[in-house]
């Protein structure tokens, strides 16, 4: 007689097998473990970013302190970053371009599409079409492709969206997770904040305007910055040396004539641009279109020497004709 047997999914089965054995990891997913950040510190219960060092007597957390410090000069920021960040933690020269715009309406709908491509879903919101002919309401639905940067969204997910520009066909980014399906949301990656966004941009804008300074300088003959270029790894440090520039020729006590930070800036990037091109392949469409510029030059030289030679040839005998009527 033959004995029972249990059934077992294939599913569970595959699961209870492989939980006991080796627990196997990618490199790139044990890098990027590796590489995660420390956890920062708890701001404390009664955390407020708007008021003066004086009245909390506590530290502002990394993304305030980039929110509260300001872009120099007068830098344009696209109003879809500022429309959602709290105004308290603004500078109050960017919360006077936060009152300039008014925010848009809520935006909710489904993903519907997801794993195509990276850190980006198709997002399906609900809309309705009205057809006069016959005096009904239709269904007309529109799609759309919305940033998740942190790769936390499922399908089937109700979400909310902003409108910020990302690419040329991604205009909105993740705001929050309404509605979960499948993974609860304490299991997932946290969705970036306004706040966070906006701090993201202005950090990325200061170190842009930081190296900016410090070409500036590097132009002028400053040993310092040019350290600091060579350090960074910049194109713009290659070719440059100290002691070139009206204030490195002071510092150096040279009489001789050297570049000024612009024109040694120009050279630089010549000589880098130079060697770039040496290294890469010849454009063929360039090289075509010279042939091309070269036959047109040589035939419009032979035409012209044409045209001398036929002139010179009337002129002769209009001249012959002269003699034989004087004869």
């Amino acid at each position: 007689m033959s004995t029972p047997t249990l059934a077992v999914p294939f599913r569970l089965a595959a699961r209870t097998r492989g939980s006991g054995g080796i627990q196997r990891i990618c490199r790139r997913c044990l890098s990027l473990q590796s590489s995660q950040p420390s956890t920062a510190p708890t701001p404390p219960p009664n955390y407020n970013p708007s008021l003066p060092f004086s009245a909390r007597q506590y530290p502002l957390t990394s993304t305030d302190r980039i929110l509260k410090r300001p872009l120099p000069g007068t830098h344009h920021i696209r109003p879809q970053l500022l429309m959602h960040v709290d105004p308290t933690k603004l500078h109050s020269s960017d919360r006077a371009r936060q009152g300039k715009n008014a925010a848009h309406k809520k935006i909710v709908g489904v993903v519907v599409r997801t794993g195509r491509m990276d850190k980006t879903v198709t997002v399906r919101i609900p809309g309705q079409r009205w057809d006069g002919r016959i005096k009904k309401h239709f269904s007309a639905p529109t799609q759309h492709l919305v940033h998740d940067s942190a790769s936390s969204l499922l399908l089937g997910d109700v979400i909310s969206l902003h409108r910020l520009r990302v690419s040329s066909t991604v205009h909105h980014v993740v705001a929050e997770i309404i509605t979960p399906f499948g993974k609860p949301i304490s299991e997932r990656p946290p969705i970036p904040t306004p706040e966070e966004r906006f701090a993201a941009y202005k950090t990325a804008r200061l170190a842009k305007l930081e190296r900016r300074k410090l070409r500036r300088e590097a132009g002028e003959g400053k040993e310092e910055a040019v350290a600091e270029l060579k350090a960074l790894g910049l194109d713009m440090a290659e070719g440059m040396e100290a002691g070139k520039g009206a204030k490195g020729r002071a510092q150096a006590g040279s009489v001789k004539s050297a570049v000024t930070g612009s024109v040694a800036q120009a050279e630089a990037s010549a000589a880098v641009a130079s060697e770039k091109a040496a290294a890469s392949k010849v454009n063929e469409r360039a090289r075509l279109n010279q042939e091309r510029a070269e036959k047109k030059k040589a035939r419009a030289e032979k035409q012209q020497t044409k045209v001398e030679e036929t002139s010179e040839e009337k002129t002769g005998e209009k001249v012959e004709t002269v003699v034989v009527n004087n004869a």
